[in-house]
């Protein structure tokens, strides 16, 4: 309950324990994060670090003509030192990819998407590494090509290079492709018809392992291969379990492991068959669908399941009927669906139907990911297989699975923490599922960071809500009257972070001077045409504007400009798009600045994409501003 008794204590001893507290949050949001570094050590490394540096500030293209023009030299010395350096330009520039040293320009069209310059930059370097002569040195860059890319055409451009190099050169790389194998069945295949045209029996071996392989025209060229290498006889009939590779099955075990929710024992599976609305969900009395789920409990009126999208939803008992299936049954009915092609039945395969579906990678849908996963877990690996197998051919790269896995599964997670955080302010059960988001297997993740430094401020975060508050406007104003007006903005900027807004509409935003309440925005309906007669509580974003902070106090809010703790308050796109942004307390802080200034002091957009370090570095731009314009105002006459 939010009475006057919250402020019982001293002003002294709240704001030396908030201030403690903020410290602390921005002490952990430092650690590991480390330097920027090269990505490869030696004179090399950083030569190709910072001619990248150069070239994403001022499109100065780093000099790999010149490089790449020393491989005809005599001088073996100096055709190595060449590769090393281009080799560097690759490996650094995917590393400036994943970590985002790289700028991105979004593109301007529905869906969204950005071009990358590191990226851009990585492909026009291969093109001119396969028109340069194929001197043994490059072998270096076949290989980084091979087994660092994560481009499947760049991948090729690495196999293509290969077998321009002679096979003592050579052999050794082709053991370890064909050995581990390699993700692409471009590349396998390739690779075998070279094994097989050179009569390279010394890979017998490895190839015959290919038979094997879980891709189809994978093993149809290792047997093609081995026959050319003087095998004769049948080749081995497929036996789907033993294609189920240690790689497939970790792949299989992690899937299962993203889910937060745990399954009781004893769960069973059913298909829930739901009537009188649409999979999007809209009112349509002669619609129907289909999922598949695990059925966590149920009440009078409704179902509770965890679906094959991942998530715990209730359903109407009403709309519901339940129908009793196996795991196997449903892998059945995913095949069927499969093989019909029909797009408005595979649509039911998104959790929103054409809605999400537009946003997915086609190749696979969670609920194959997750049958096949669950199949798996319960030992029943000949489902698991048949599920997955297909897919797998779908896909140009075997790795697609665990980035396709990845990225559904945090969404899932990502949305319902956001949620957790915002909506219902419920601090523990946002906490678990940033904890969950923060484990190894969702590494690579767009929002894993994101869910990482949430985790630790909420550990920090405890007073929120319970003695760190809003007070209500009777309470405010006499709080008010006991602070002097430097104490009154600190007071209300410690509280920004406390700022709980949900959007209204989409496309949209959410706007910092929404009202705020006792309860969480979870307990009430959103209806900003008749707002929620529940008990309001100040705004302090909105205080502080009222509050109309003259020049010589604007630099007061300085401080707040490197507070980058989240705000209950998220806003999207679109709601079926997974993009989410979530908002931060300095982002507050900057719109402030430049509405006491009347001035843009603070680039908004440009300040929001910044790191940390440079969100700092904004204090002396408004302090200086400040200083500045109170030099050029006149003095008043009397």
């Amino acid at each position: 309950m939010n009475t006057f008794a919250c402020w019982s204590r001293s002003w002294a001893d709240l704001t030396a324990r908030v201030l403690a507290c903020q410290l602390l949050l921005i002490l952990l949001a430092g650690v590991g994060q480390a330097a920027e570094s090269p990505a490869v050590e030696g004179a090399q490394g950083r030569k190709a670090f910072d001619d990248l540096a150069l070239l994403y500030e001022s499109k100065v293209e780093p000099p790999f003509e010149a490089a790449l023009a020393t491989l005809v030299s005599s001088d073996p010395g100096e055709r190595s030192e060449a590769c090393a350096y281009v080799l560097a330009l690759l490996a650094q520039s995917l590393a400036d990819e994943t970590n985002h040293r790289s700028p991105r320009k979004l593109l301007p069209y529905w869906g969204g998407g950005s071009v990358v310059a590191a990226r851009t930059f990585r492909e026009q370097l291969t093109r001119r590494v396969m028109d340069a002569p194929k001197a043994p040195e490059t072998l270096p860059l076949a290989r980084w090509l091979l087994e660092e890319e994560t481009l499947v055409d760049l991948q090729e451009a690495g196999l293509r290079l290969l077998r321009h190099l002679p096979t003592p050169v050579s052999l050794e790389t082709m053991r370890k492709v064909l050995g581990q194998p390699h993700p692409n069945p471009v590349v396998l295949i390739a690779l075998l018809e070279e094994v097989a045209g050179r009569g390279l029996v010394a890979l017998s071996g490895e190839v015959a392992a290919l038979e094997h392989h879980h891709r189809a025209s994978v093993r149809g060229a290792a047997t093609r291969a081995l026959s050319k290498l003087g095998r004769s006889g049948e080749p081995p009939r497929l036996d789907p379990e033993a294609a189920l590779s240690p790689w497939l099955e970790t792949q299989l075990r992690n899937i299962a492991a993203m889910v937060s929710t745990v399954i009781p024992e004893g769960a069973e599976w059913s298909e829930f068959e739901v009537t009188g609305v649409t999979v999007e969900g809209y009112e349509d009395e002669s619609a129907s669908w289909r999922c598949g789920g695990w059925l966590l409990g149920e009440t009078e009126d409704e179902f509770q399941l965890l679906d094959f999208f991942g998530s715990e939803r209730a359903m109407q008992k009403k709309r519901t009927r339940r129908i009793p299936c196996t795991l196997e049954e449903e892998a059945g009915r995913l095949l069927r669906l499969r093989a019909d092609g029909d797009r408005e039945k595979l649509e039911e395969l998104s959790a929103r139907g054409g809605l999400t579906w537009q946003f997915e990678p086609h190749f696979i849908s969670l609920p194959e990911l997750l049958v096949a996963a669950w199949s798996w877990q319960r030992g029943d690996k000949r489902t698991a297989a048949a599920v997955l197998f297909p897919r797998l051919e779908a896909m140009r790269e075997d790795r697609w699975l665990t980035w396709a896995s990845r990225d559904y599964l945090g969404h899932v997670c990502h949305q319902v923490m956001l949620e957790r955080f915002s909506h219902s302010r419920d601090y523990a059960g946002a906490l678990v599922l940033a904890r969950h988001l923060s484990k190894e297997i969702f590494d690579g993740y767009q929002y894993q960071e994101r869910a990482k430094n949430l985790a630790i401020q909420l550990e920090a975060r405890r007073e929120d809500f319970s003695t760190l508050v809003l007070p209500l406007p009777s309470e405010w104003s006499q709080i008010n009257q006991r602070l002097s007006r430097v104490e009154q903005i600190s007071f209300l900027a410690l509280r920004l972070r406390l700022i709980n807004c949900q959007q209204g509409k989409q496309p949209g935003w959410v706007y910092y001077t929404q009202p705020q309440y006792l309860r969480p925005l979870s307990e009430w309906s959103m209806d900003w045409e008749n707002p929620s007669p529940e008990i309001q509580v100040i705004n302090p974003y909105v205080e502080l504007q009222k509050m109309g902070l003259s020049l010589a106090e604007i630099p007061l809010l300085v401080p707040f400009l490197a507070d980058n703790q989240f705000m209950p308050s998220f806003s999207y796109w679109r709601d079926f798009n997974p993009s989410r942004t979530l908002h931060q307390v300095n982002w507050a802080v900057a719109q402030l600045v430049n509405h006491f200034a009347r001035t843009e002091v603070i680039d908004f957009d440009a300040f929001c994409e910044a790191d940390p370090e440079a969100q700092k570095q904004y204090g002396k731009v408004v302090v200086e501003w400040c200083a500045k314009r109170a030099a050029t105002l006149k003095p008043v006459r009397r």
